[in-house]
């Protein structure tokens, strides 16, 4: 005998079945925004990615209208640091922070784009304050 107790009218049965798709729509809940995450993610980064080649197109103009050497391809290391990172992430489960290899991506470019962005900053503005 079963020593549960029930609503009116409902079986053991039902209570079963209720529990089992409460269990399926939280199942789908949960992939519905680790996609969700996983997109943001990558738009995010993919964004984050043009503004940094945008500061290397600014270089290059400069370049090429001054004649003055600005390293305009060192850019590119940061674009691509921070695009491994993102991938990174978006393969193990589109989180932020956690993983060593991703955060020393995101580290080496950020500190990259740092370097480069000051480099530019004070060969653009002559190291005027």
């Amino acid at each position: 005998m079963h020593s549960a107790k029930h609503s009116p009218g409902q079986t053991p049965e039902s209570n079963t079945t209720e529990v089992r798709q409460t269990a399926d729509t939280t199942g789908t809940v949960t992939e519905t925004m680790t996609t969700l995450a996983k997109l943001l993610t990558i738009y995010f980064w993919v964004g984050t990615a043009a503004l940094i080649l945008l500061l290397n197109r600014i270089a290059q103009f400069y370049q090429l209208t001054t004649g003055v050497r600005t390293y305009h391809r060192l850019f590119w290391i940061p674009v691509i640091c921070f695009l491994a990172g993102m991938i990174r992430y978006v393969m193990i489960g589109g989180g932020f922070a956690g993983d060593v290899l991703g955060d020393i991506l995101f580290f080496l470019g950020g500190a990259s784009l740092a370097v480069t962005g000051y480099f530019l900053l004070k060969l653009m503005t002559g190291g005027r304050k």
